[in-house]
């Protein structure tokens, strides 16, 4: 179900990271995988690829407390069927 979730938005600077709040409507990855169970090769590399990105730059930003392993349901898919990585500090997020 789609619905608003806050964010982190990663924003890159030379070697730097800077992590910001947004919020973004979408759903989990975990959702998105149960109502599409037949994802493409070519989506699930492109979306590996961004994961590994964000998680570079949040490992940049040393904000890594919060993110020290990864699920399904952390993991936003956006409507542009980008991704996004899920505000765990977020009350509203922590249903």
């Amino acid at each position: 179900m789609r619905q608003n979730y806050e964010v982190m938005r990663l924003i890159r600077q030379n070697s730097d990271c800077h992590i910001i709040m947004d919020t973004v409507r979408g759903e989990t990855l975990g959702e998105f995988i149960l109502r599409n169970p037949k994802i493409t090769k070519e989506q699930f590399f492109q979306w590996m690829i961004q994961i590994i990105k964000e998680m570079e730059c949040i490992e940049k930003s040393k904000a890594m407390d919060e993110y020290r392993f990864l699920i399904p349901f952390n993991i936003i898919v956006k409507e542009n069927k980008k991704i996004a990585l899920l505000n765990l500090k977020t009350k509203s997020n922590q249903k």
